[in-house]
């Protein structure tokens, strides 16, 4: 049970224990897994250090998390005992405005700000919005900085509209169940999809008031 409910990013999310055949498929699709990523799949690596510690540990300068998520911001910001500041945000867009704000005002030597909303699921809207803030951030920070863009994961909402009619094929009686393998492999596939991220990073070379900047972070649909 314990690695089923650790195994992110399978579909061996499901209670376990009160049925003898939902016991067997999960152990058997726990094996599958093993088999098919190796011996430490599903094995929280307890060496692992998260990216604000680090910097705090070895930096020891001031950092800032821009989230519209509060559970976010009290697991990694504004601790007493911490150098990260929190900026709490009403949205996505509030974030990338609070982002160049802080960037502009150059008090963090480093700064993450977090987009919550932007591909679950996807739109042009989004985009739009994701693609004006970023170039808005870009001419508020100093000549130097460093910008990463990274997407961390896919869009998870193929993948739980998968699970979830799954999930409710599996509590029907045998003889009326659906789910079919080819809608199996629908699943691995968005999964495998979701698990995929990208990352862009580029270094702002010149200072706004310069003349035209080469903006090269633009997402298109």
């Amino acid at each position: 049970k314990k690695e089923a409910d650790g195994s992110s990013g399978s579909n061996v999310k499901r209670t376990i224990g009160h049925d003898s055949a939902e016991d067997a498929i999960a152990a058997l699709e726990l094996a599958q897994l093993k088999i098919k990523n190796g011996p430490n799949f599903g094995i929280v690596n307890s060496g692992s250090q998260e990216l604000f510690g680090l910097l705090q540990k070895y930096r020891k300068q001031h950092m800032a998390l821009i989230s519209s998520s509060p559970t976010l911001l009290k697991r990694f910001a504004g601790k007493s005992s911490s150098n990260v500041s929190a900026i709490a945000c009403k949205s996505d867009a509030d974030a990338l405005r609070k982002a160049a704000r802080a960037a502009s005002e150059g008090k963090h030597s480093f700064s993450m700000c977090h987009l919550g909303s932007i591909a679950n699921p996807p739109s042009a809207e989004k985009l739009r919005v994701l693609n004006e803030g970023i170039a808005h951030l870009y001419s508020k920070v100093h000549r130097n900085t460093v910008i990463i863009l990274a997407s961390c994961q896919g869009p998870l909402d193929e993948v739980k509209s998968l699970q979830d009619e799954q999930l409710s094929d599996r509590r029907k009686p045998a003889n009326e169940r659906t789910w079919s393998l080819v809608k199996d492999r629908a699943l691995k596939d968005a999964q495998v999809r979701a698990a995929s991220g990208v990352a862009f990073f580029t270094v702002k070379k010149r200072r706004y008031n310069e003349g035209v900047i080469e903006y090269p972070l633009k997402f298109e649909q």
